[in-house]
């Protein structure tokens, strides 16, 4: 009862606000980074395979580990300000890398090379047949990944508050 109302108090406060800003810029640059981050590094290793073999173990070390573990130590290194962002960024990576080398591994080969024979430009090949080929691949993740994120942004909100 004492929190909704000290919840009902803080509500109107600019203070509040600036609070959740913060908090919600927090969580949306580690989630836009890492999507970046995440989307890069699996067309590195969709294309690569040693930079796919060489992604694996820290991927898997990401996915598999407890957000609050990643949290308590990003809280004693970094502190509580740029551990939110990081956190986020660790969680939002692995579902985009995974999203991509799906994608490319599900792609339609002699399409493309159809489309390259008839001179079609990287770019059009792109734009009208990899994007939407890619697309249902890149919502579920980052379908997924928002969830995450907002979790793991919360939590290290919350367990960083001084």
């Amino acid at each position: 009862m004492e929190a909704g109302q000290a919840l009902v108090a803080l509500v109107p406060t600019a203070v509040f606000w600036e609070c959740v800003g913060q908090s919600l810029a927090r969580i949306g640059i580690g989630f836009v980074a890492a999507a970046a981050f995440g989307v890069a590094a699996g067309a590195l290793a969709a294309r690569f395979g040693l930079v796919r073999e060489a992604l694996a173990p820290l991927m898997h070390v990401v996915k598999r580990t407890p957000v609050v573990c990643i949290i308590a130590l990003l809280l004693v290194w970094a502190g509580a300000a740029q551990a939110t962002s990081v956190v986020v960024a660790l969680v939002v990576a692995p579902p985009f890398y995974a999203a991509v080398v799906e994608a490319v591994a599900a792609r339609n080969g002699l399409m493309g090379e159809m489309l390259c024979v008839l001179g079609a430009s990287r770019a059009r090949r792109v734009l009208l047949f990899r994007w939407p080929e890619a697309a249902p691949f890149l919502r579920a993740a980052a379908k997924t990944a928002a969830g995450m994120a907002w979790k793991a942004g919360v939590a290290a909100e919350i367990i960083g508050l001084p």
